[in-house]
């Protein structure tokens, strides 16, 4: 996962965000702490997920 990554942050509700960040999260080092940017508001969010998490994500193409 890397910054510009697009990352499915609410399956759910379809809801996909601009990756900004990925740091080892502070508090514990087995997460990762992902800030990212929300495609449709602008809005920005963290998401805290295990190291080995899996997640949905995508590479934006190439122009």
């Amino acid at each position: 996962l890397e910054v510009g990554d697009l990352l499915l942050v609410d399956s759910a509700l379809g809801l996909w965000a601009v990756v900004e960040g990925v740091e080892p999260d502070v508090v514990d080092d087995d997460y990762l702490a992902i800030e990212y940017r929300d495609i449709d508001s602008g809005e920005d969010g963290l998401l805290t997920l295990f190291d080995n998490s899996v997640i949905s994500y995508r590479r934006p193409e190439a122009a």
